[in-house]
Formats: C-alpha cells, sequence, structure tokens
C-alpha cells in the first residue's frame, strides 16, 4: 500500500505522464493537420507509451524495493 502512495506522490511520474499525454494530444492534430489519420499507427504509439509508462512504474517498484 505504501507504494501506491509512492506513486500518487511521485513528480517524476506526474511529469512522465503529462508529457505522455502532450505527446498523444500533438500527434493527432498533426495527424488531423496532415489528413493522414491512421488508427494502425495510433494504436501501436498507444502500445508504446502504454509499455513505457509500466516500465517505468516497474522500475520504481524494484527501486522501493532494493
Amino acid at each position: 500500500m505504501q507504494f501506491f502512495n509512492i506513486l500518487y506522490e511521485s513528480k517524476e511520474l506526474k511529469v512522465l505522464l503529462i508529457c505522455v499525454l502532450l505527446d498523444t494530444i500533438f500527434g493527432v492534430l498533426r495527424a488531423i493537420k496532415q489528413k493522414k489519420l491512421n488508427s494502425n499507427i495510433g494504436i501501436d504509439g498507444l502500445i508504446r507509451k502504454f509499455g513505457m509508462t509500466i516500465s517505468v512504474i516497474f522500475f520504481m517498484l524494484i527501486d522501493y524495493i532494493v
């Protein structure tokens, strides 16, 4: 339970989530501007961002345990 409090209070994780959100918004806006919306590319990007976020949380857990 204490680990979830550490995640909730982590400034670094909040910055990462804000950057991922902004990157997604700007990517969608660029695709709309260029009229090149492609759901396959969008899903691949979301999977990559999700994996990156999960790996950061995993490494934070390893740091907490060690």
